[in-house]
């Protein structure tokens, strides 16, 4: 339609009724929405097209109308599509199963059903940690294979260097220590703790660590 100018002139084509001359505005207005991806696409292609009808002998005024009435549609529209994705009620269609459908039914409300959100040291295990001392620079880095808040409980007793250095060093008897330790790999089972353990000992050099070699002293020995 570009190419052949005369087809869209506004005075050329006077012989057609206004409303054929302002939907077909409206109607390239819309196409470009529809193939645009973003927003700041959308407004550059409104220009454009009122460049292109301006040309085509369209009044300014004619144009400026019907292209603000169009994006301030569409802006109303995302933002109704907005609320109405917020406020959208998720509905579960259970098939009916005689007996077991009437006491589901008899209940009168189904109520939300509320999840214990555990925290990540209650739902990990194989893993090596690090522990970071939050009032010096101590550190010291171990594995577990069972959950690492039983871990973290046994160090909290003077038999470890870390319930030793908090009561020998800081003078607290029963030391809240949960939040110094840090998962710093992921581990299959107890042999790749024991793999991966030594080489983070290595190269941080823990304070607190007094083996030279863990898999030597934990599996050869």
């Amino acid at each position: 339609m570009i190419d052949h100018p005369q087809c869209l002139h506004f005075i050329l084509t006077i012989s057609h009724v206004s409303s054929y001359k302002t939907g077909l505005l409206k109607t390239m207005l819309n196409r470009d929405y529809r193939l645009s991806s973003t927003s700041n696409l959308v407004f550059d292609e409104c220009e454009q097209l009122k460049r292109i009808f301006k040309k085509i002998k369209y009044p300014g005024v004619l144009i400026d109308k019907i292209v603000t009435n169009f994006v301030n549609s569409v802006v109303g529209q995302s933002s109704d599509q907005n609320t109405q994705h917020h406020e959208k009620t998720v509905r579960i269609i259970l098939p009916f199963i005689k007996i077991r459908n009437r006491r589901m039914w008899s209940v009168n409300n189904l109520k939300t059903l509320y999840c214990e959100s555990k925290p990540d040291a209650v739902s990990n295990q194989c893993l090596v940690y690090l522990f970071k001392c939050d009032l010096c620079d101590t550190d010291y880095i171990g594995y577990t294979a069972r959950h690492l808040n039983q871990r973290v409980e046994e160090h909290k007793s003077e038999l470890s260097a870390i319930g030793r250095h908090m009561k020998i060093g800081h003078s607290l008897t029963k030391p809240d220590i949960k939040q110094s330790f840090k998962i710093i790999k992921r581990c299959k089972g107890k042999f790749d703790c024991l793999l991966y353990e030594m080489p983070f000992i290595r190269d941080r050099l823990p304070t607190l660590n007094t083996q030279s070699d863990s898999i030597r002293s934990k599996v050869f020995v």
